[in-house]
């Protein structure tokens, strides 16, 4: 999970917001413009909200596949 608004002062003594991410299984720093910060999170709180509705949809998709597969079986059948 990413944490955003790591506050990191740099060698000139600015405040700079920095996160943490994965790329190709390798952590490295990412720099994102304070003015930038709001709608980096939304889109980080997006994702995630996105992230959990398709784990939520995922069984039932499984579950409706199936029962297509299962109706299918029997009208082939008959």
């Amino acid at each position: 999970m990413l944490a955003l608004a790591t506050h990191a002062r740099n060698q000139r003594n600015r405040d700079e917001i920095c996160d943490a991410v994965r790329l190709k299984g390798r952590r490295v720093t990412v720099y994102v413009p304070e003015e930038l910060v709001p709608e980096v999170q939304r889109s980080l709180d997006n994702g995630r909200a996105l992230q959990e509705l398709l784990q939520q949809a995922a069984p039932r998709y499984i579950k409706a596949l199936k029962r297509e597969r299962t109706k299918a079986s029997k009208t082939k059948k008959n």
